[in-house]
């Protein structure tokens, strides 16, 4: 557009009483050939205006650092050794003949085996009234089991007594990572002897035991008491 066109039409629009008129005709009107052509031309490619969105703020996200858990170790009580003096001597013989699920070999082992089924143990009897109970998984069950037994006995017509039950040793196993036995042994006193036992005997603490193996299964075993 030539600076003369825009000049007439500013002077023409200002001395023509445009107000009685619409404001879109009175505009038209004035306007000269030129600015009247241009702007029918800009109409017809001007594209509709789209409707503006808000504009929503982004909060910036903190990266996550991703922590390397360890994996946990559980144990499982796999036998919980236990005694109980019954306060009386026992005829072990007599005992072998009368009650079921008994083996007494005085000339193999001096004392008596007897095993139930609920729950799953072994008691062995001696002739000074000691009984030791195996086989259990708890402290709660080797409780029972030991009560058992000393019931079977007494029904035999043996005047027992149920005194001082004691926990005497638990064992516990657990299945960790694949272990080098060799370089273990090299930095730990250890007992390892691979041509006799596949397992790595260590001393943990005074009274408890750990047997490890090259796949990462570990047995403990100690007293009660240490292990508490």
């Amino acid at each position: 557009m030539e600076v003369s066109a825009l000049e007439r039409y500013l002077d023409s629009f200002l001395q023509k009483d445009s107000f009685v008129l619409g404001a879109e005709e009175a505009f038209m009107d004035l306007l000269p050939e030129e600015l009247l052509t241009l702007y029918e031309h800009n109409s017809q490619n001007a594209s509709p205006e789209l409707p503006t969105q808000p504009v929503i703020p982004v909060t910036p996200v903190t990266p996550v650092t991703p922590v390397t858990q360890r994996p946990k170790i559980l144990f499982q009580i796999q036998n919980v050794v236990s005694t109980v003096k019954l306060g009386c001597s026992l005829d072990l013989l007599l005992i072998g003949r009368r009650a079921w699920n008994t083996e007494y070999r005085p000339e193999v082992f001096k004392a008596l085996t007897m095993r139930i089924r609920k729950p799953p143990t072994t008691a062995q009897l001696f002739d000074s009234g000691k009984m030791v109970c195996s086989g259990a998984k708890s402290e709660k069950q080797s409780r029972v089991a030991a009560w058992r037994f000393f019931r079977i006995v007494q029904k035999l017509g043996f005047p027992v007594r149920f005194l001082d039950f004691n926990i005497q040793n638990i064992v516990a196993s657990c299945e960790t990572f694949p272990v080098r036995l060799e370089q273990l042994a090299r930095h730990q006193p250890c007992s390892y002897e691979l041509e006799l036992f596949s397992g790595l005997h260590l001393k943990v603490s005074p009274g408890i035991t750990v047997t490890i193996f090259s796949s990462g299964k570990m047995v403990v075993s100690g007293e009660f008491d240490c292990l508490t």
